[in-house]
């Protein structure tokens, strides 16, 4: 079985059981945390439902793609995965903030004194932390773990790069910026919000510059990867990205009317200094990391 094909049917599958238990799941979740509607909406829910079966199939159909041993090796625990992990991530925290600081200078971001008290301060700086760290885990193994590892058995390298990262930008447009929220039990409620998942690919002129961001994001984690011959590295420097970007909020405010070209919109990614940056980190993974590589 070609894998590409293999992973295309899993992600067929996903969207199609997705959208049957993701109304079931979402009003589970309401009844749990006692609040249906706004507080927790429904196509919030039903990204996640779709990312956690596609982490499940993928897992249950990894030896049929041949994955099994590959995906074992690049996850292996150790103190060098350890390291390579914290060292990613110092180095996402580091290139992002070098990043902000180049914003504020051509007055695209600026910074502000804390206005949150400490335990308000301590609880975003957790939640950026802890959504950093499941993002990384979650979207390497996926990413990083399957869709560029199963691509390479069939293409060359360098081209299972660029499409497994041309494949991760694209998935961060499926969805919607309207809120869907659901109050009772709708069973096709699940594709109706799939469909409204593609309308941001109605508007391919404003999806160029944040197309060529996540690609080049992507391309940098992959090559993270590829050096290293582990997923730590990768998971570090996508958690310490997602954490900074996150976290940003607590202290600094993107101007979205300045500098668009270097720092794009209200995400830096959109922005042609974003792409210095993640060529500058590529070229650092890309020459640091083969020295990092376990020799066994």
């Amino acid at each position: 079985m070609r894998v590409s094909m293999g992973i295309l049917g899993i992600f067929a599958a996903v969207i199609v059981v997705g959208c049957l238990l993701g109304p079931a799941i979402h009003l589970a979740l309401c009844s749990f945390l006692g609040s249906v509607g706004a507080p927790l909406p429904f196509d919030r829910v039903l990204s996640r439902v779709f990312m956690a079966l596609a982490l499940l199939f993928l897992f249950l159909g990894r030896r049929r793609l041949c994955l099994r041993e590959s995906l074992r090796q690049c996850l292996i625990w150790s103190p060098r995965a350890f390291f390579l992990s914290r060292t990613g991530f110092m180095l996402g925290v580091t290139s992002f903030f070098l990043l902000m600081l180049g914003a504020n200078f051509c007055g695209a971001l600026q910074f502000h004194p804390l206005e949150l008290s400490p335990p308000e301060v301590f609880g975003k700086f957790a939640s950026a932390l802890a959504t950093g760290l499941v993002v990384g885990c979650v979207e390497e193994i996926f990413f990083r773990g399957f869709v560029l590892q199963g691509l390479m058995q069939e293409m060359k390298t360098p081209w299972a790069l660029l499409a497994s990262s041309g494949f991760y930008a694209l998935l961060h447009y499926f969805k919607t910026t309207d809120h869907v929220c659901l109050d009772h039990w709708q069973w096709q409620a699940g594709f109706s919000t799939a469909l409204k998942f593609l309308e941001p690919f109605r508007h391919t002129t404003t999806m160029i510059p944040g197309m060529i961001g996540l690609t080049l994001v992507g391309m940098v984690l992959g090559i993270a990867y590829l050096r290293t011959g582990s997923l730590y590295l990768s998971i570090g420097l996508h958690a310490g990205w997602v954490f900074l970007i996150k976290f940003q909020g607590v202290f600094s405010v993107h101007d979205r009317a300045a500098s668009r070209l270097w720092f794009g919109d209200n995400r830096l990614v959109t922005g042609a200094a974003s792409w210095v940056m993640l060529v500058l980190v590529g070229w650092i993974v890309e020459r640091w990391g083969k020295r990092l590589k376990d020799p066994s």
